[in-house]
């Protein structure tokens, strides 16, 4: 015959309490085996009168901890919810193409604003386009040298507009040249005293022209040059060399219009 073993009655092993005998004192949790009574316990808290890990103290609501400013990055204002579609989206944005537009002037590179009046300078007109080569070819001007001429009225340094005719003071002629010798100079006369001296008629102030050099017109030097060719004779202005020059045929050796 087998001997029947006898089970223990309900509630006589005290750990089958619960909470109100393991959270009772530390000897009880201890002999639980309830682990970490001091956090496990809160939770039964409000149905125990008397446990020492239910004090006032423990139970009172600890303030939680504010998170440090600027932690969030939606709270970095526009620079921040404006910089992108996915920055938009986090920060609850709906619609940041309007949302955005009040603070597009401090916004840089927002791609929910249009580009600043003038900030493209190909925008600028001609005087940008036409400045140089490389802003010509950043402006994507086809042929400069052509589309900049309508413009060279209004530009003073384009690489693509030749000086216009007069703005170099020596193309002005011997009114320029034989004024002084500084403009002589800067006009590149190598001997103004004798390159002047053909203009002096028609100039009255020429320091080169104050009084004519003997000689220094070649019609002053009488018949054996008026007469030595047909190309004298029409630089001294003769009308008819052939009668004009016999009369100093005698002393003229080699005249075309001397016949022996």
């Amino acid at each position: 015959m087998f001997a029947l073993r006898a089970l223990p009655l309900p509630g006589s092993d005290v750990c089958t309490q619960g909470p109100s005998y393991w959270c009772a004192s530390e000897a009880n949790a201890a002999e639980c085996n309830f682990e970490n009574p001091g956090v496990n316990c809160l939770k039964y808290c409000e149905d125990i009168d008397t446990s020492p890990y239910c004090t006032d103290d423990i139970l009172e609501p600890q303030p939680e901890e504010s998170p440090l400013i600027g932690a969030d990055p939606c709270t970095w204002g526009p620079s921040y919810w404006c910089a992108s579609e996915e920055n938009a989206s986090e920060c609850g944005f709906s619609n940041p193409e309007s949302e955005c537009q009040e603070y597009c002037d401090d916004l840089d590179d927002s791609p929910f604003c249009p580009p600043l009046v003038g900030s493209d300078p190909c925008t600028w007109g001609p005087s940008y386009w036409c400045a140089s080569a490389d802003n010509a070819e950043e402006c994507k001007l086809e042929n400069p040298e052509t589309e900049c001429q309508k413009y060279c009225d209004d530009l003073v340094d384009s690489p693509f507009c030749s000086a216009p005719i007069g703005s170099d003071s020596c193309t002005q002629g011997p009114s320029y040249w034989c004024v002084s010798e500084a403009n002589a100079e800067e006009c590149q006369l190598e001997n103004p005293d004798i390159e002047c001296q053909k203009y002096c008629g028609d100039l009255e102030d020429s320091p080169f022209c104050d009084a004519p050099m003997v000689g220094i017109d070649s019609c002053t030097q009488g018949p054996s040059y008026w007469c030595a060719s047909e190309a004298n004779a029409e630089e001294c202005q003769f009308e008819n060399p052939e009668t004009e020059c016999q009369k100093y045929c005698t002393d003229l050796e080699d005249s075309p219009f001397c016949q022996k």
